[in-house]
Order: C-alpha cells, then structure tokens, then sequence
C-alpha cells in the first residue's frame, strides 16, 4: 500500500438474498426470460497487518443493498421434470462499515472504513421436480 505499511484484509460474503420479477417468452416446452430486482447480503471485512511499528487489526460486518439482473432458460422434459440455465450479476453497491480495532493490543471502536464489493456474476442450473395432483391445482375456471 505505501512505506511502512503492510495490511492484509479478507472480504467474504454471506447470506446472499435476490427478489426478482422475471419476464419471459415461453414456446412449447421452452422459457426464455429476462429479470431484474433487490440484492442484499452480509458482507464480513477482516483485515490484519502493520502500519510503521503498530500492529493493526479489523473487524467488521454490515449488509449491503443493491441491485441484480440477469436472465435464463427452461425447459420441461415433461409435465413434471424441467431444466433450467439462469445468470445473476449481482451488485451490492457500496458501504461503510464501523467496526472494532485494535492497534498495538489497544482497543479502538467506531473506525469506518469504506467497503466496495466487486460485482458479483452468479451462474446456476436447477433441475425441477413437480409433484402432486396436476388437476387439484388448476382453478375451478379452468376445468
């Protein structure tokens, strides 16, 4: 980072949360779809190291806000078993974190330090099962 300073830090996140409306075309056993929506997961920083003599260490976790899109494909083998592809890319914005130090084994609380996550590219295939009565579900309507 500069002279005399040495600081290792780790981020991870946790507890990823999407809400999302999907938007899509469906054709006979196929879905194609775009979605959008809120992001949000916890976002733990711990970074350890040395500026000049002092010894540091830091801790943190807040949950960060933000945004996701992406979109996918389906498709039903049958009435009962569908595959799907689906992309997020996940953006959870920025944040402040004000979490504990220490300097030197000396206790130092309320220390902000700004935490920019890289976006996130969230890949994921599902198989569906469905199971039950397909004629119970169906409103009365539709019978």
């Amino acid at each position: 980072v500069g002279d005399g300073v040495d600081i290792a830090t780790k981020t991870e996140i946790d507890s990823l949360f999407l809400a999302t409306v999907r938007l899509g075309y469906a054709w006979n056993r196929n879905l194609a779809y775009v979605k959008a929506g809120y992001a949000s997961a916890e976002v733990n920083l711990r970074a350890a190291g040395e500026i000049g003599p002092a010894d540091v260490g830091f801790s943190s976790s807040e949950r960060h806000a933000g945004f996701t899109i992406g979109g996918g494909f389906e498709y039903a083998f049958t009435d009962r078993v569908t595959f799907g592809l689906e992309y997020n890319r996940v953006d959870l914005g920025n944040a402040t974190h004000v979490g504990f130090a220490t300097i030197d084994d000396t206790p130092v609380t309320d220390v902000p330090v700004r935490v920019e996550p890289d976006v996130l590219h969230v890949a994921m295939a599902r198989l569906s099962l469905k199971f039950g009565d397909d004629a119970a579900a169906l409103p009365a309507v539709l019978k």
